[in-house]
């Protein structure tokens, strides 16, 4: 008798937890930091990549003036800065 009521208070504790989750959002909430966690690391290599090729670019070419250009171009005007 008394196992069963353990065995049922743990069921609505369980229960509990899990709508406590739902209306709290934690699952949301730890999918959006390791989602943008993420993100920031993706953008942190390819700046590094970035500048590694410009780096090397300049190295192994140090007569082409067109290396500059691919780097200083301004996307949103569509004009060679």
């Amino acid at each position: 008798m008394k196992i069963i009521k353990n065995e049922k208070a743990i069921r609505n504790i369980q229960q509990y937890t899990h709508l406590k989750n739902k209306v709290e959002f934690n699952e949301l909430n730890l999918v959006q930091k390791f989602t943008i966690k993420n993100t920031y690391r993706l953008v942190g290599y390819t700046s590094i990549w970035e500048r590694d090729l410009r780096f090397r670019l300049k190295g192994e070419f140090p007569e082409n003036q067109y290396i500059e250009e691919i780097f200083n171009f301004d996307n949103s005007k569509n004009v060679k800065i």
